[in-house]
């Protein structure tokens, strides 16, 4: 296995002091010390949503950078990530990203939600390039 392909959507956003409603596409290495992550947030907890990418290198986050997609609460993205030795394809509604190099190997792959109200449907695991 090396992509994940999954329409994502934030369909409510609820409110916490604390956290900021987002959604998270989580690619990780064996011990969870280096991870890649695609979220899907709502940094002024409003109609308005923010893709972002971040990193983190021996537990510590490293890179955290804006993705330019346009997003609404409601708004369904089509969301392909394919892994290889030479890193990681991100592909957002048709739209492809610069590509993430990769030091280590995705051993993990999780999808995760917080005060947002996430869906991920559907998944499909499989196998994508040469």
């Amino acid at each position: 296995m090396n992509a994940i392909h999954l329409k994502l959507s934030m369909v409510r956003i609820r409110n916490h002091p604390e956290w900021l409603p987002g959604c998270t596409i989580e690619l990780a290495d064996a011990g969870a010390r280096n991870m890649l992550a695609i979220k899907l947030l709502s940094p002024e907890r409003q109609n308005g949503l923010t893709f972002q990418l971040q990193r983190w290198a021996d537990k510590k986050e490293i890179a955290r950078a804006p993705i330019n997609v346009a997003a609404a609460v409601g708004d369904r993205f089509d969301i392909l990530l394919a892994w290889s030795a030479s890193g990681v394809a991100i592909t957002i509604n048709g739209d492809s990203f610069r590509p993430q190099p990769l030091a280590w190997r995705v051993a993990s792959v999780s999808l995760s939600g917080s005060t947002g109200e996430c869906k991920f449907e559907p998944v499909e695991f499989g196998h994508a390039g040469a």
